[in-house]
């Protein structure tokens, strides 16, 4: 484990008559992040446009932001790129002397 890394994705649309939007934003995070990061989606309509924020956010192996967005950008399908508006992505690097998630320690420290 590297870092922990927090990612806000805004997607927007036009408005399609159903409530699908949320559930087609949760479908796209599950392909471009399995079994690797979690997220919360919050929806909501703005006169004629839907809008989905996720905040999505956990522990990866990351180095850097770049290796992050590459992955995106090599790993997300079209639609993620229609729809996403903005982003915001940081990462936090970790020693393993401050991580306390991976079991591993400073060497010659011990618990």
């Amino acid at each position: 484990m590297k870092s922990e890394l927090w990612l806000d994705l805004c997607f927007i649309r036009e408005a399609a008559g159903d409530l699908s939007f949320r559930l087609e934003v949760e479908r796209l995070l599950q392909q471009l992040f399995p079994d690797r990061l979690t997220w919360e989606l919050e929806a909501k309509r703005e006169g004629t446009l839907e809008v989905v924020n996720a905040a999505v956010k956990g522990y990866s192996e990351w180095g850097q932001e770049q290796e992050v967005l590459l992955y995106i950008e090599g790993n997300a399908p079209p639609e993620f790129w229609q729809w996403m508006q903005a982003y915001r992505l940081e990462l936090d690097l970790k020693r393993h002397e401050e991580c306390r998630h991976c079991g591993e320690q400073k060497s010659g420290v011990s618990a």
